[in-house]
């Protein structure tokens, strides 16, 4: 028994990535819906391989995730198959490298309570198959942090900075995680001049992938900033479909998934032993801090903003209910016993998961806009309300873009589509907003008009429809 119990804490990480592929293979049986931002970031990937033929464009993306489904469909890949497996890729990858994070920064029992709970809490098992960005630019993200961590040598710091690139040119926010370092570069006690040739290098490895980026921004758009200007005006519209409040993650998140409230445990240790002291508890706790208060700021709120920071969350939560657990082996007359302890933070882990990883699955009419796209013999242009389409037709597809755009789109592009899908839900208004319900009654009496209706079916509330040119 003796032997067996030393050959897995030998073997842990090994035991622990096996663990987190079957638990992610599990749940993609399960077939969970791809949401609108996986149509869009493979319509980008077409349009970029295609020359603009096939597939969307959306100036506020990023394009390291297009561009690697785009190359895979270029070859003749399915890029839902292949983001799928991508993502299993690069989410064992996070709980590989908040592994090794956690067991250089904390211990090897820390590191194994920490990548076992990210294993499988729902903010992060959910990106499972759902090909957004968050995987990719998480996996960059904890590896420039590992370097960082595992020791600030010119070598490290370089590909550190290059590797924190990476993650923010799959995902914007990321560059929370360099500010985070930076800012520990610019307050640890070293002489400005050392300060100084450290964030060089940082910034070095960083600029390097970026420019390009912001060349390529200026060549498109006239403007380097143009990406990020656009996404700072998006979370800003149909706020009312999201969340809302400075609570928000803090009900969300932490009273969702209840183990995480030990992280507020570490907080409160960490501040009282004056844990700043040690630069790499400090980038544990303020990256964390820094995502949860750049999304709280951000007037759209959704749970799975935060996911960047529940990998060094976990190495908290781990980090405090060692601590507890070794008190209670210590104590003589504990309140509880260290066993039933352990079993209350099995059950806070596991009572949450059915709920967290809970969807609601919209209906899906590809077989009907197939039957229709072979009837009426359609190769051009399909005008949608919702990208869903770019995903399994290899035609240019036209986004109405919501009430913001739809009325301008369609009467701009009305003699130039050869098929026409509308979720009305896709065209939502403010509820009192008068003026735009009034438009949007005006856009759908014009398109029945003006077009041939040749399905309708009416889902929870909302009402599909698909239209050819009279």
């Amino acid at each position: 028994m003796h032997m067996r119990s030393a050959n897995l804490r030998k073997n842990s990480l090994l035991y622990i990535l096996v663990f987190s592929v079957v638990v992610r293979i599990i749940y993609l049986l399960a077939q969970q819906p791809l949401w609108w931002d996986t149509h869009v970031y493979i319509g980008m990937g077409k349009y970029i391989f295609s020359s603009g033929k096939f597939g969307i464009w959306e100036s506020f993306r990023p394009l390291l995730h297009p561009l690697i489904l785009g190359f895979f469909w270029d070859l003749g890949f399915s890029p839902i198959v292949v983001g799928k497996i991508l993502d299993i890729f690069f989410s064992v990858l996070v709980v590989f490298f908040t592994y090794k994070i956690a067991e250089k920064v904390f211990s090897k029992r820390v590191a194994i309570i920490s990548s076992l709970l990210l294993s499988v809490t729902p903010v992060f098992l959910m990106f499972t198959g759902l090909i957004l960005t968050d995987p990719m630019a998480m996996f960059f993200g904890l590896a420039g942090i590992y370097l960082y961590v595992k020791d600030q040598s010119d070598k490290n710091l370089f590909f550190a900075g290059f590797l924190l690139a990476l993650s923010f040119l799959t995902r914007f926010p990321m560059g929370l995680f360099l500010a985070a370092v930076g800012i520990i570069l610019v307050f640890q006690k070293e002489k400005i001049i050392s300060k100084m040739r450290q964030l060089f290098i940082l910034g070095s490895g960083f600029i390097i992938p970026v420019l390009p980026y912001l060349w390529f921004n200026y060549q498109k758009y006239g403007n380097v900033f143009e990406p990020f200007t656009a996404g700072s005006w998006i979370v800003t519209t149909a706020t009312w479909l999201y969340g809302s409040g400075i609570t928000y993650y803090f009900r969300e998140f932490f009273f969702g998934t209840l183990i995480y409230v030990f992280s507020f445990v570490y907080l409160y240790h960490f501040f009282k032993e004056k844990g700043w002291k040690n630069s790499s508890k400090l980038l544990v706790v303020l990256i964390p801090m820094l995502v949860i208060a750049y999304f709280m700021y951000v007037p759209r709120k959704e749970l799975r903003y935060i996911v960047a920071a529940v990998p060094f969350l976990s190495m908290m939560v781990a980090a405090a209910v060692t601590r507890i657990y070794d008190q209670l082996r210590s104590t003589e007359k504990p309140p509880i016993t260290p066993k039933a302890f352990v079993i209350i933070c099995v059950l806070l882990i596991l009572a949450f998961i059915p709920a967290g990883l809970h969807f609601e699955r919209p209906p899906s009419f590809t077989t009907e806009i197939d039957r229709a796209v072979a009837e009426y013999n359609v190769t051009g242009t399909i005008m949608a309300s919702d990208p869903s389409f770019i995903s399994y037709l290899d035609n240019p597809i036209l986004l109405l873009g919501g009430m913001t755009f739809a009325p301008e789109v369609y009467e701009q592009h009305k003699d130039g589509f050869e098929l026409l899908f509308i979720n009305q839900c896709d065209l939502p208004c403010p509820p009192e907003d008068l003026s735009c319900i009034n438009r949007r009654q005006e856009l759908l009496e014009k398109v029945k008009l003006e077009n041939q209706e040749i399905f309708s079916k009416t889902v929870k509330n909302c009402s599909y429809s698909i239209h050819v040119p009279r």
